[in-house]
């Protein structure tokens, strides 16, 4: 079952060929390949096979940029390729730029916000692109989060015209637009019990940022009152206690639609046979919040491995 499995879907208007919807399915060795589709043959073309699984993504000038961990690729409808620095200035690249250029190929996660795009690396520092370009740095655009507990990021999320950095067990908000001069940059530690370990579980919804934590599903807000971003356990109960109180999650996804955030988990569940030997068994469960009602439905036990919405143009999940 973890083998074949789709795990990602993507569709964008590329600058070749239109409208393109990707899809990628896990290989042995933590791969994955990568395939895009044809609706006049109704057929699927390999693109790219057992390459490093895909880290984070984005869409920027009819492209689909991403990262793998090693490098930068972009796929632009006709062609897959590696994405390079691109100095300011068009200037021989420096040592101190081809540095940081390093750190940005590896980096876990990826977010666009106004028009610089941020990059988490490995090292728990915040790397950011010069106005208007992904792959342009000034060698000075660094940002460094630092924890206490060896914490790393795991996820960035824009929220609120700022930008939610996401680690195993806490969580930090950063505002500020003049990242020229650091003037009015600021980072805030929220006061949450919990990060995430789950990039693909954060979604934007219902005025807030929706997550799964390492005890239950958690939202961002912003306070009316004080106008402070604050994080809260949604979950405390039924659904925590069916999240966590039986096996381990090995992995979530969620996505927003139609009123709701719809959860999936990867679970193994230990099991004992007749001859009292144990192992262990992979399970996939669905739950779903509902905005409206402000409430939780399900454990489903029909649990996907990825979620598109709208594929072709339609109404659906």
């Amino acid at each position: 079952p973890q083998l074949n499995k789709v795990v990602r879907l993507f569709e964008g208007k590329m600058k070749y060929e239109g409208v393109r919807l990707l899809a990628f399915y896990s290989v042995p060795d933590g791969l994955e390949t990568m395939l895009r589709y044809n609706a006049t043959s109704n057929s699927w073309t390999t693109m790219s096979y057992g390459m490093p699984a895909v880290k984070d993504w984005f869409f920027h000038a009819n492209a689909f940029y991403w990262l793998n961990g090693e490098k930068m690729r972009l796929y632009n409808g006709n062609l897959t390729m590696d994405v390079s620095l691109s100095p300011m200035d068009n200037h021989s690249s420096t040592d101190e730029e081809l540095a940081l250029w390093e750190k940005v190929k590896t980096a876990v996660a990826v977010e666009q916000r106004g028009q610089r795009w941020f990059y988490a690396t490995t090292d728990n520092e915040i790397i950011f692109s010069e106005v208007g370009y992904p792959n342009k740095f000034n060698p000075t655009n660094i940002i460094n989060i630092s924890s206490k507990t060896g914490d790393t990021i795991t996820a960035l999320h824009e929220f609120n015209e700022g930008l939610l950095i996401f680690m195993k067990h806490s969580a930090y908000y950063l505002a500020g637009w003049d990242f020229a001069s650091g003037s009015d940059i600021r980072l805030y530690n929220l006061n949450t019990s919990s990060g995430t370990a789950f990039p693909r579980s954060v979604c934007t919804a219902d005025n807030g940022v929706f997550y799964l934590g390492s005890n239950g599903v958690y939202r961002i807000s912003l306070s009316s009152q004080t106008l402070a971003v604050v994080s809260e356990n949604i979950s405390e109960g039924k659904i925590s206690g069916r999240l966590y109180n039986e096996g381990t999650i090995q992995d979530a996804h969620a996505i927003v639609w139609d009123n709701a955030y719809y959860l999936s988990v990867e679970k193994e569940i230990p099991q004992t046979t007749e001859g009292g030997s144990t192992y262990t068994t992979t399970v996939e469960y669905e739950y779903r919040y509902l905005f409206n009602e402000k409430a939780f439905f399900g454990e489903f036990t029909q649990g996907s491995s990825c979620y598109a919405i709208g594929l072709g143009g339609e109404n659906a999940l």
